[in-house]
């Protein structure tokens, strides 16, 4: 009976020994997946700041740049008036 119980806790020692060797891998595989994503997230943040500043950057030059447009029109407008009015001036 006494070896029984030695072998019993030379397999119980040998299970427990594996079992903390896998819990340990799993952990450090765990911190550096952890870290990863803090990583990539960081990265996510960056962007979506950079993002929000393009976005304020048109919003604050949407009213110049259809300021710019509306002349344009007006400009572009005016100029097909005055050659419309010149082909029927050279047609006369």
């Amino acid at each position: 009976m006494n070896e029984s119980l030695t072998v019993l806790v030379w397999i119980i020692s040998i299970m427990l020994g594996v079992f903390l060797a896998l819990a340990i891998a799993t952990l450090i595989i765990i911190l550096q997946l952890l870290s990863e994503l803090k990583r990539i997230a960081h990265k996510a943040e960056k962007l979506a700041d950079s993002a929000e500043a393009v976005g304020d950057f048109f919003r604050k030059s949407a009213g110049p740049m259809a300021l710019g447009r509306f002349l344009s029109n007006i400009a572009d407008t005016v100029l097909k008036h005055k050659q419309s009015n010149k082909r029927r001036d050279d047609d006369e």
